[in-house]
């Protein structure tokens, strides 16, 4: 229910609630101020009391929970209306107050000096009221009374304002994004308008808002949340009042959902978890949902969790809304549910006196507890015998029957339960046999048999290997296949079968076969260098496994968020390749995936005035990279723009119908297919007095590599006067102005344009003719180099570290050798016993007209070499070895 912070009535809390059984217990759960009674379930408000919230909780008898409800009690303020004199004339006040919350309408009395009180009743939901038909200098006093509906809480307030002297200034204040939230640490400036000396005054609010009195200016983060009323006054001047201006604002607090936490259960657990135990910090009001998971009895309402078996792991979110423009805020609470584990027990070997009993080790647990049982009697406890996997029984007859019974110990945390099992002494000595395997744990991508290592006592051999489905393994050799086995934990078990008067031998192994991790293919994108929109790199890449972690290998610029795998390009970014690595778990190796962005440049033409007449200009451009076409306006002097739209992939355009001296100027926009990147161009070209000359130039051979020592000439066509020109370029080129030879080899790699410019002469423009050629660098794949190692080594080889110099972006291929394992996109190789010398050659392409490179890494395996040691001389007492050098 809602009353006003002025009452003080009884509520009775059992009004509040519905279909409640006697017998509960009332509790305050928040709020404070005024008179709780508990026992009768009362709640007397007072001044200064908040709004609170009462629990009624009946206790349930077990195995059935509790029950609760609420009620709440709303207490709000009584609030009166600030009111403050507007604009006032000689003959009239002006009176302005804020709008009151939950107010639908006003009631207005005012009067003026002594006279009698004018009561003019209800004038709706205005937040203005003037008086008129007054004198210089009278005082007129208002009194203000709010109205509502059921509920609200208000009171009246009276204000004076006085009759002017004079005519004074207007004034208005307001700020803009009103409201604001507590965390923006911009500066807000106010908006002030008005009429006549508006200028100048002072601004004013309630404590708490960090406001400048002299600009107005406001900073939200530096100031407390709530509502304000800022007041503008100019000050008064003679025979005029001051001049007050107000605006309402509010500042709200984002929300704090606190800090997230977590806990862990056994999967056996039925008790309920108060998620808000967990999280830390938080602020009351928000909501939780579950974000992950499954099973168990989640409340939403309570904030409560109760597990279940079968219930998994699960996160649990805490939302609180905020109040704009204030972002919500989440925190999460995370349950950990970890499974009851219980040792495997199996029987190791026994005699006519004795049996031991082995298991695998149980994760977490630091020791273990034991009892046993010989056939009926009485049993005896052990206790604790710490962190060992075997037990022995000694001290039996052929045939005794012995059950064991092993508890797990461990940490705070750990889940455990005991498990029993029987073994039975035997009427004979039986055999003893133990397996192993090299190289465990293995990789799922190795496809070499694994043999078994089987050593024993007595008959041991011939027995039978088997293990759970999935494992690749051959029943009678014990040989395994890692590559046709489903990755995994096994067990495996070499079984000696049962003989006369004799048990079966059992034996066992553990060992784990690990999957690859698998990061992906390869995967690319291309974005203009104008792009500022967010890339997902895992959108470009495809069968990624979950888990990895993104690094930059190359390219700079832009904003690169590893955690979330995003790149933002930016103006002046290049192009960038990221690689994606998932961690493999030993042996296995890590696996990587590039996703590479492309930034093209914005391309535009350049565009050059080509032959010109009286009546006609010419204009022409080096064809733009990518474009398909071109569209066209032009505007002669200041005449209307004429457009031409699309003339298809032509590099010329010509202008006529022109007289002498006419300028005209061209706007030219490539155009392309997806993903190319232009922007428009113009130039301004002239008509002559009289008919130019014109020219053209050319260069065989083109492109060049930077390798090529030939001087280069160019090819120079025209009419008229067309020789005699200047050749020039950008920086870089090794080019002769007067003959237009070019050196590659003395050039910086890249594209240039050549220009030949005929100099402008009487009534005649310049004439320029200009042609692109392109300069490739050679590709360097480096120096070679090499390495030896030993035949028995398996320790990755970095192949990049064996030549040096080289440029990325080769590929590598074995070019002689076999055996181990090469990686030609890591550029690795792996020796294996048995691998011969290899060779590798790392190539990068180059660009027509230069050569491909390459460069060599040699990796030698050396024989590992034992001595021949034979038996020389020896005597009763002596004995001489040799052996050859």
């Amino acid at each position: 229910m809602t009353v006003c912070d002025s009452s003080v009535a009884s509520i009775d809390l059992f009004s509040l609630i519905a279909g409640e059984q006697a017998g509960g217990v009332w509790t305050r759960t928040s709020g404070s101020g005024g008179t709780f009674n508990a026992g009768a379930g009362t709640f007397v408000p007072a001044v200064g009391a908040s709004t609170s919230i009462f629990t009624y909780t009946v206790s349930g008898v077990a195995p059935c929970v509790s029950d609760s409800s609420v009620a709440s009690v709303t207490i709000n303020p009584v609030l009166t209306p600030t009111i403050n004199c507007g604009a006032s004339t000689t003959t009239s006040v002006v009176f302005n107050w804020a709008s009151v919350t939950g107010a639908t309408g006003y009631t207005v009395s005012y009067q003026i000096n002594a006279n009698p009180i004018v009561v003019i009743g209800p004038i709706g939901n205005l937040l203005t009221y003037s008086v008129s038909g007054l004198t210089p200098g009278d005082n007129v006093t208002i009194t203000l009374t709010p109205t509502g509906g059921a509920g609200t809480c208000f009171d009246l307030a009276s204000a004076t304002c006085t009759a002017n002297n004079c005519n004074p200034p207007t004034a208005s204040i307001s700020y803009a994004g009103n409201p604001f939230c507590s965390s923006d640490a911009t500066v807000q400036p106010v908006t002030l308008v008005g009429t006549g000396i508006f200028t100048g005054g002072i601004y004013s609010s309630t404590v708490g808002l960090s406001l400048n009195a002299t600009s107005g200016e406001i900073i939200a983060s530096t100031s407390t949340p709530g509502p304000y009323t800022i007041t503008y006054t100019i000050a008064a001047t003679a025979g005029c009042s001051p001049v007050v201006a107000t605006t309402a604002i509010v500042i709200n607090a984002p929300p704090v959902a606190g800090v997230d936490g977590s806990t862990a259960v056994c999967e056996s657990s039925l008790s309920s978890i108060d998620l808000f135990s967990l999280i830390s910090g938080e602020q009351a009001g928000g909501v939780w949902t579950r974000t992950s998971g499954s099973g168990g009895t989640f409340n939403s309402a309570l904030g409560t969790f109760v597990p279940a078996v079968g219930a998994s792991s699960s996160t649990f979110t805490y939302t609180l809304s905020g109040v704009a423009p204030c972002a919500s805020d989440s925190s999460v609470a995370s349950v950990t549910i970890n499974p009851v584990l219980t040792p495997t027990i199996n029987c190791g070997a026994s005699t006519t006196t004795s049996v031991i009993f082995n298991w695998a080790s149980v994760t977490g647990a630091s020791g273990y507890t034991v009892s046993y049982q010989i056939n009926a009697n009485p049993i005896v406890v052990v206790g604790p015998i710490g962190n060992l996997l075997t037990y022995s029984v000694s001290g039996l007859t052929p045939g005794d029957n012995v059950t064991i019974t092993l508890t797990p110990t461990g940490g705070a945390g750990t889940c455990f339960d005991l498990a029993s099992a029987t073994c039975t002494a035997n009427n004979c000595n039986p055999p003893t046999a133990s397996i192993s395997y090299a190289g465990n744990p293995f990789c799922s991508s190795d496809a070499s048999v694994q043999p078994v290592t089987l050593v024993g006592t007595g008959l041991f051999t011939g027995g039978v290997y088997s293990s759970t489905l999935g494992l690749s393994l051959n029943a009678t050799s014990g040989e395994i296949i890692a590559s046709t086995s489903t990755p995994g934990p096994y067990t495996i078990t070499y079984t000696i079968a049962a003989t006369a008067g004799c048990s079966p031998v059992v034996a066992t192994t553990a060992i784990v076969i690990n999957a690859p991790p698998v990061a992906g293919v390869d995967g690319s994108t291309a974005v203009c260098e104008s792009s500022i929109t967010s890339i997902d790199l895992f959108s470009l890449i495809t069968g990624e496994q979950a888990g990895g972690v993104w690094t930059q290998s190359s390219g700079s610029g832009g904003t690169f968020n590893a955690g979330a795998g995003t790149f933002v390009p930016a103006v002046g970014a290049s192009t960038s390749i990221f690689t994606y690595t998932v961690s493999g778990v030993a042996p296995c190796v890590s696996d990587s995936s590039v996703a590479s962005v492309t930034i093209n440049p914005v391309l535009t033409p350049t565009i050059n005035c080509g032959a010109s007449t009286t009546t006609s200009v010419v204009f022409n451009w080096a064809g733009v990279t990518g474009a398909t076409g071109y569209t066209v306006s032009y505007q002669i002097n200041a005449n209307p723009v004429v457009v031409v739209g699309p003339i298809g992939n032509l590099l010329t355009y010509s202008v006529s119908g022109l007289t002498p001296g006419d300028n005209v100027t061209i706007t030219l926009t490539p155009t392309g297919g997806a993903g190319t990147c232009f922007d428009l161009a113009s130039a301004t070209c002239t008509a002559n007095n009289c008919n130019p000359p014109t020219a053209s130039i050319s260069y065989s051979g083109n492109p060049f590599c930077s390798s090529d020592a030939t001087v280069q000439s160019v090819t120079l066509a025209g009419t008229g006067i067309f020789t005699g020109g200047i050749y020039s370029s950008t920086i870089g080129l090794s080019l002769n102005a007067t003959s237009g030879e070019i050196i590659a080899s003395t050039s910086t790699p890249g594209p240039y344009t050549i220009t030949y410019t005929i100099a402008a002469t009487a009534g005649c423009s310049p004439v320029v003719a200009t042609t692109a050629i392109v300069i490739n660098a050679p590709p360097v794949a480096g120096v070679d180099g090499s390495t030896a190692v030993c035949e028995s080594s398996l320790a990755s080889i970095d192949l990049f570290s064996l030549i040096s110099g080289e440029q990325v972006g080769g590929v590598w291929t074995r070019t002689s050798g076999s055996g181990g394992t090469f990686n030609s996109a890591l550029g690795t190789f792996v020796p294996a016993v048995g691998a011969s010398s290899s060779t590798f050659s790392y190539t990068l392409s180059g660009v027509a007209p230069c050569a491909s490179d390459s460069s060599a890494a040699s990796v030698t395996i050396n024989p590992v070499l034992t001595p021949t040691i034979n038996c020389g001389a020896s005597t009763t007492t002596s004995v001489i070895f040799n052996w050859a050098r």
